[in-house]
């Protein structure tokens, strides 16, 4: 009878619960994951992320989806040790009424592998290289690009926040053209490669905690050439203001 009991204890223990994710640590530029059964919610496009199961989760805006751009991110920790922790994040962006009303297809897949090393005190280094393709088909005409890049960001964590010192590096575009003339159903192709690097950023940014659960977040950057309209920056200024609860 006590064997019984003692295998029926052990059977029914399993292992310990992962410990919550530390509200002051930085998702969105560390490798970290959230532990299952938590969640975080962004007010940007109302950003929805939850932990499926230990070293996974998935993320989605939900606005996007509301209004059909169809969107999912998966994170998968690769490792997780005290001198480093790595994870590499996939996502898919799909409009699906462009096709059914515009007859077009677009497609956007972004990738990223992050690695997250401690300094000492309580600073961390987080190391990303990234990665992003557009396709887009309208009719005779068929646009590729893909993208390649890498980010640096340090920070600080203390009792009140975060602060994160940013730092991206573009590294690369290749766009290829096909356009279809069905009549002699001859395809003209054409690629183009450029140099990303003269569009570097840095950007200082504070990441407070209010309330039980909120964060709010304020940047302030500089963007090397300037954005279109407010493409990844309004001119040369990077201004980034978020709310998100975890």
């Amino acid at each position: 009878m006590t064997a019984w009991l003692l295998c029926a204890v052990l059977l029914g223990a399993g292992p310990p619960p992962e410990p919550a994710t530390p509200r002051s640590q930085l998702l969105d530029v560390s490798a970290d994951v959230l532990a299952p059964s938590e969640s975080q919610i962004g007010l940007f496009f109302a950003e929805y992320a939850h932990g499926v199961f230990p070293g996974f989760q998935l993320s989605t805006h939900l606005a996007g989806d509301v209004v059909t751009l169809v969107n999912l991110s998966a994170k998968l920790r690769l490792l997780n040790r005290p001198e480093l922790r790595a994870s590499v994040e996939v996502g898919a962006l799909w409009a699906p009424v462009a096709t059914v009303l515009l007859h077009a297809n677009v497609l956007s897949i972004p990738a990223a592998l992050r690695a997250t090393a401690p300094l000492g005190g309580r600073f961390e280094l987080n190391l990303a290289a990234t990665y992003q393709s557009w396709n887009l088909n309208v009719g005779t005409l068929q646009l590729v690009s893909q993208s390649f890049g890498t980010e640096a960001d340090l920070v600080r964590m203390d009792d009140s926040g975060a602060w994160l010192l940013q730092g991206r590096l573009p590294l690369a575009t290749l766009r290829r053209e096909v356009v279809t003339v069905e009549g002699t159903r001859t395809a003209f192709v054409g690629v183009n490669a450029l140099a990303d690097s003269a569009s570097w950023s840095v950007m200082l940014a504070r990441d407070l905690l209010f309330g039980d659960s909120g964060h709010v977040r304020l940047g302030l950057g500089y963007r090397r050439t300037p954005g279109i309209l407010i493409v990844e920056s309004i001119d040369h200024v990077i201004v980034q203001l978020g709310l998100y609860w975890r």
